[in-house]
């Protein structure tokens, strides 16, 4: 496993920079935690500007149900950046529109392949009504994980529960509390790879509810004790609270920035000159902008003329 970094670490590693090592003194980790928080939607936004890539996810809209789909719950900042139609053979490109030009291209007749989209509000709608023959597939920018404290890393994994070699103090066993929900971490990339309910807690052993009290906490789904079998769960992933990740996402980028940010705003809230520390997060601020660089370059004009393959990129 590669050498991660835990949220917690980043805290340390945030007092130790500013100088502020007293965790009772002026500013507490849950402040800390809220401005790291906040540097983190900040990196969302950059990346999703400048290399949105690693943030690109994708899900499948039935046409059936008519023209209209609600964008994903996920969404950062609504950014829908492709919608395709699952057509046979291979996809079908559409293209966003202006809500002006609805004007021009909506029809009141179906079509088996729409070719034009829209947004209006937090609805992505067809201009041209589909027959629902094929589906499509929506491409989004992502919003990243809420970060929050870990309360465990994982030594041993059974049929329905986990064992931690320290249980942190946020995790509950109350089945009324949203502290009984909880996230398993992938320990290298700091993907959620399943949430759940605790049922019991013994030590260090975290058992699972066989059935969960509830389908969906802040939104997220949340399994039942049998879908532990096939998470993926290894030995060194982590567990932390069912309302985010404890360990930062694309932190190889990301993480110098984001315990940059926290020095500047704990080094001036407390009352220090912050003028390098400021001087120093725009140079990490530049280094995330230019995330994309070094790798593969992509094709970028593409012929749309019906005379030549419309597949065809140069």
């Amino acid at each position: 496993m590669a050498d991660t970094i835990t949220v917690e670490e980043l805290l340390t590693e945030i007092r130790e920079q500013a100088d502020e090592t007293n965790p009772l003194g002026a500013v507490t980790d849950p402040a800390i935690l809220r401005v790291l928080n906040r540097a983190s939607r900040i990196t969302n936004h950059i990346l999703a500007l400048h290399y949105p890539e690693p943030l690109l996810k994708k899900v499948t809209l039935d046409l059936s149900i008519g023209a209209e789909h609600p964008i994903p719950d996920d969404c950062f900042g609504d950014m829908v950046s492709y919608v395709e139609i699952r057509t046979t053979g291979h996809p079908t490109e559409t293209r966003r529109r202006m809500y002006r030009d609805s004007t021009l291209l909506e029809t009141q007749s179906s079509v088996p392949v729409p070719e034009n989209w829209t947004v209006e509000g937090r609805i992505l709608r067809f201009l041209q009504a589909p027959t629902g023959a094929y589906d499509a597939r929506l491409w989004y920018i992502r919003r990243i994980e809420k970060l929050v404290i870990p309360q465990g890393r994982v030594t041993a994994i059974g049929a329905n529960y986990v064992i931690v070699d320290e249980l942190g103090t946020g995790i509950s066993s109350s089945s009324d509390s949203l502290d009984s929900y909880l996230n398993i971490i992938n320990g290298s990339t700091g993907e959620v790879r399943g949430s759940f309910q605790v049922s019991s807690i013994v030590g260090g052993k975290i058992t699972l509810r066989a059935t969960a009290l509830r389908a969906l906490v802040k939104g997220r789904a949340i399994s039942n004790s049998a879908a532990l079998a096939t998470s993926g769960v290894l030995a060194d992933d982590y567990i932390c609270l069912a309302e985010g990740t404890c360990i930062p996402f694309f932190q190889d980028v990301l993480s110098n920035y984001l315990v940059q940010y926290c020095v500047s705003e704990v080094t001036r809230s407390s009352g220090g000159e912050a003028t390098f520390e400021k001087q120093l997060l725009d140079w990490v601020a530049k280094q995330v902008e230019s995330a994309w660089a070094g790798r593969e370059a992509t094709a970028r004009v593409k012929s749309r003329t019906s005379i030549w393959n419309p597949r065809n990129r140069f």
